[in-house]
């Protein structure tokens, strides 16, 4: 998914982390076996019908992986002091390429649910990327900006940058603030 760039009035308002999109934290370096095992069971299940779909899609060449077996990174998204947390849950398969299946969960002493709208079968509204970044720091439900591999004609190889925030229960995307494809690109 491409950045849209653009100011909207809903994005003037907000105070957002310098440098902007300059800053991405590879999904790599954050292993979801470094949790306590109790939030790694809740991750799993909010995200067991997502990669559900995406295993028994034969096109994706995965039907023989078993759901427990599915390797997953989870990075820590918010920084609020309140009980629930949310993270950045990224599946990076071999068969997806150069970008992984991404998702953001909040996780709450009762369990986890999925932010991320419910996949369809064209897996349209999915996220995708290598790493994300923080773009607000302030309030419950932080804009994210997940940064993904690309290709640009007449450029080559890009990074692409798409903005994330909640609207009703999910993160959907939306326009990036100005400047974010640029900066993710020369950083």
């Amino acid at each position: 998914m491409h950045c849209n760039t653009g100011v909207g009035a809903e994005m003037q308002s907000k105070t957002y982390v310098e440098p902007l999109c300059t800053q991405v934290e590879n999904f790599q370096s954050h292993p979801l076996s470094v949790l306590p095992p109790a939030v790694q069971a809740k991750i799993r299940r909010a995200i067991d019908a997502d990669i559900s779909m995406i295993v028994r899609d034969p096109a994706m060449g995965l039907t023989d992986t078993k759901l427990q077996d599915v390797k997953l990174t989870a990075l820590q998204i918010d920084r609020s002091p309140r009980s629930a947390r949310l993270y950045a849950v990224d599946w990076d398969d071999p068969s997806f390429g150069v970008n992984g299946f991404n998702c953001i969960v909040e996780v709450t002493p009762q369990g986890a649910r999925s932010l991320t709208p419910p996949l369809t079968p064209s897996l349209q509204n999915s996220m995708g990327g290598f790493g994300v970044q923080i773009l607000t720091a302030e309030g419950r439900d932080p804009e994210v900006m997940i940064a993904s591999k690309g290709y640009k004609e007449g450029v080559g190889a890009e990074a692409e940058a798409a903005w994330f925030h909640k609207a009703g229960r999910f993160y959907i995307a939306g326009p990036c603030p100005a400047g974010c494809q640029k900066d993710l690109n020369s950083r």
